[in-house]
This record gives structure tokens, C-alpha cells and sequence, in this order.
């Protein structure tokens, strides 16, 4: 069971088991309220250049959060975005970023198809939108380890 108190000013609830955000507790009802003021407040910071782990971590668990049981577009989630985004701007109404996606190969070691897909968030609408998509060369997928034979069969008497 959990010790820890949730920090939100006033609250005194027990926070919740995974509910940390920044180093601090919350409970349920405070959760997203705390990750959404320490995402701002990194954004507030944000020079629009390459953004921190910190920054990346808060902007995908807060979009992702905003999206009910898996509903991101395009199926996007809080790991891709943390760990694939690349080419971040901050803008006026928000953030945009790049991520590269590999769609669904068509059988195994077949070509697999890649795009570049451009996102923007507004920080007003709280929507995440797909801007542009540009198609990248299929390719096959590399085979990175293959399945070890034994030397001598299992049912030999050696």
C-alpha cells in the first residue's frame, strides 16, 4: 500500500501509485491537473529548440492523457512520441514535431512501409493533428538474430 499523500495545495488525499509527476504524489482527481501544470511550465521554459527527456516525458504522457483508452490518432502513443519525435518548433499556438512511423509489414521480412508524419498541438484546443505525411522508400525489415541450431539432435545418444 502506498504511505505517500497527494501534493496537490489543500488536498491530503493518498496519491496514487504511479501518479508522479516531477517528483511529486497526487491522487486520481489531481493527477492530470499536476502533470498539465508542470508540462505548461516546461513549455513556459522551452527555448523551441531540441526539448529535454524531461519536456519529451511530460508532452507525452499529458497528449496521451488527453485521449481516453488509446484513442490517439493515427495510434500514436506516449512511448512512440518520447522516443521517435525529432525536428520539435515551438509555434504561437503550441508545438509541432516529426515522427517517423513504420506501418504494418505486408509478411514477415517483407517491405515495410515508412512515413514522416508532421504533428501539431495546440495548447488552446488541446488537439493533436496530423499536418502533413510524406511517404519514405519501402524497405525490408533486417533479420538481427537467427535461431540457434543445436549441433546434435536432442533424441541421439552421444
Amino acid at each position: 500500500m502506498n504511505d505517500r499523500i497527494c501534493e496537490w495545495a489543500g488536498c491530503g488525499r493518498q496519491a496514487g501509485r504511479g501518479w508522479d509527476v516531477d517528483g511529486r504524489s497526487y491522487c486520481g482527481p489531481h493527477y492530470f491537473p499536476g502533470l498539465e501544470q508542470a508540462f505548461l511550465a516546461e513549455y513556459a521554459k522551452w527555448d523551441g529548440r531540441e526539448p529535454t527527456d524531461k519536456f519529451k516525458n511530460l508532452f507525452s504522457r499529458y497528449a496521451e492523457r488527453l485521449y481516453p483508452a488509446g484513442g490517439m490518432p493515427e495510434k500514436l502513443s506516449q512511448g512512440r512520441i518520447e522516443a521517435r519525435a525529432a525536428a520539435w518548433k515551438k509555434i504561437p499556438s503550441g508545438l509541432e514535431f516529426i515522427i517517423e512511423r513504420h506501418l504494418t509489414a505486408y509478411r514477415w521480412s517483407g517491405p515495410v512501409k515508412t512515413v514522416n508524419q508532421e504533428w501539431r498541438f495546440g495548447l488552446q484546443t488541446k488537439d493533436l493533428l496530423l499536418v502533413r505525411q510524406k511517404d519514405v522508400t519501402p524497405r525490408k525489415l533486417r533479420v538481427f538474430a537467427t535461431l540457434a541450431r543445436p549441433a546434435t539432435p536432442a533424441s541421439s545418444s552421444v
